[in-house]
């Protein structure tokens, strides 16, 4: 009896644990839109949240490189949106090709939606 007590207590204790990891990795990130996708000369972007929290918000080629940093800070807000008009930080009109919206939050998590730009 006191065997099954005990593994019934570990088993207890190993389903919390397996419950708070979850629970760490679920995505604050609740919708990406990007629309229209394909890109041509613009487009917009709507992200969603389920919490205020600190992100940056950024544009990526195909490489991995930051191209175009949209938004970097706290979000007191559920909801981001703006417009992209397929210009780099440095003000460059971006060539056609594949490039990723990433939203990185708590130092370590990131969501990507793919977007591709046409002539």
């Amino acid at each position: 009896m006191k065997l099954k007590k005990k593994l019934l207590f570990v088993a207890l204790i190993m389903l919390m644990a397996i419950g708070l990891i979850y629970a760490d990795v679920q995505s604050p990130v609740s919708n990406i839109i990007v629309n229209p996708n394909p890109v041509y000369k613009n487009t917009f972007i709507y992200i969603g949240f389920t919490c205020n929290l600190a992100v940056d918000i950024v544009i990526e080629n195909e490489e991995g490189n930051v191209v175009k940093t949209l938004y970097s800070g706290f979000l007191n807000s559920r909801y981001f949106q703006t417009v992209w008009d397929r210009t780099s930080d440095n003000g460059s009109y971006l060539p056609e090709g594949i490039y990723y919206l990433s939203i990185n939050y708590n130092f370590k998590y990131t969501s990507t939606k793919k977007t591709i730009i046409l002539k």
